[in-house]
């Protein structure tokens, strides 16, 4: 009977894994495709929603990364490692990116030539979330195909894609240098923040977890 209640436990589990990653794929491609489309400037209020989003989905994947944590060896390691990697340093290279061109931007001979410069810079942010993308929805198929487990590298991926989001939106909407780099630090701040909440909640209570186990 015990034998039961635990499979079932399991098999729930599973499914909340499987069915929280689909929610995020779909979400992740409807936002990409909207976001870089040659469409008018994103809403105010989707922008909102997209840090609401993304709180809810490091929350989840904090959740389940300390779960998964008695399943570890039926990951590999090397894998999550490497895209723990490429995603971390998409962000570092992100946030270098920005601060470059928002260099250029304060300048008055880059705003002559904004026009140029706004789809040189695009590009950039759409390479950074499409790579990203990729990686996420890999090891989402994995998972889903129960080969594979959520781990903690998804949080750097979902903050690349949504820095990758943010940065666009405000590009889209930019009116003057300023107030460009203002949007862009403040929405800067909110995604790491919540990515590094993220990330000390989840090493807090797989701490913890490890000493219940």
């Amino acid at each position: 009977m015990n034998q039961e209640t635990d499979n079932e436990k399991i098999y729930k589990a599973v499914e909340a894994q499987r069915g929280f990653l689909s929610l995020c794929a779909l979400y992740i491609i409807l936002r990409g495709l909207y976001t870089f489309s040659e469409g008018k400037p994103s809403m105010t209020w989707l922008s909102v929603a997209s840090y609401i989003a993304l709180a809810i989905m490091l929350l989840f994947i904090s959740v389940f990364t300390v779960k998964n944590q008695k399943d570890r060896l039926m990951y590999p390691n090397k894998t999550s490692a490497a895209f723990s990697l490429i995603s971390s340093v998409s962000i570092i290279g992100l946030l270098l990116y920005m601060f470059l061109n928002a260099t250029k931007l304060m300048s008055i001979a880059a705003l002559e030539n904004a026009e140029e410069l706004g789809p040189q810079i695009m590009s950039g942010l759409s390479l950074v979330f499409y790579i990203n993308a990729v990686l996420f929805l890999i090891d989402s198929v994995k998972v889903l195909q129960g080969k594979g487990y959520i781990h903690m590298g998804m949080i750097a991926a979902l903050a690349s894609m949504h820095l990758s989001f943010a940065y666009a939106d405000i590009l889209k909407n930019m009116d003057t240098a300023a107030g460009f780099v203002n949007r862009l630090s403040v929405s800067t701040v909110v995604v790491i923040l919540e990515s590094v909440i993220a990330v000390f909640c989840t090493l807090l209570y797989t701490k913890k977890h490890e000493k219940n186990a």
